[in-house]
């Protein structure tokens, strides 16, 4: 059966210290980071807000099946009666970090299983091609 937060994940910017409850995670400090090259790119202009939600989702599933074990510690953080705030430096950006970040928790925490595979590379949105490896076209 999968866990329920009970409502103790709360998320907030860097400069909201007063909404920071129990543990904080800033999550440019942490392994869930988005990665160098995501940051630039949205810098740069080259992915908008919906281009890196994709890619962050991305890196987090990624990231999934290397060290499951680091979702599930900030899941176990965030259960129990035990609070959870999740800080990044985004201000009100719908796409910060740590609401990509957040709904991950959410969807692992709710169906208390392995999130579904990536559906095909970053930007290949609107395709349905499943990646598979070993499968024709799979990497």
């Amino acid at each position: 059966m999968g866990r329920s937060f009970n409502g103790v994940l709360y998320l907030a910017s860097a400069d909201e210290t007063g909404r920071h409850r129990g543990t904080v995670v800033v999550i440019e400090e942490s392994p869930f980071a988005p990665p160098a090259r995501l940051l630039e790119d949205y810098r740069n202009g080259v992915v908008d807000g919906a281009g890196f939600v994709r890619r962050y989702r991305w890196d987090l599933r990624t990231l999934w099946g290397r060290d499951r074990g680091a979702f599930l510690g900030l899941i176990a953080g965030a259960t129990g009666g035990a609070d959870l705030t999740l800080v990044d430096g985004w201000g009100d950006e719908p796409h910060a970090p740590r609401r990509v970040l957040a709904a991950a928790l959410r969807r692992v925490a709710g169906a208390g299983r392995k999130p579904p595979r990536p559906v095909g590379p970053p930007g290949d949105a609107g395709t349905s091609r499943r990646f598979a490896p070993g499968a024709a076209g799979g990497r």
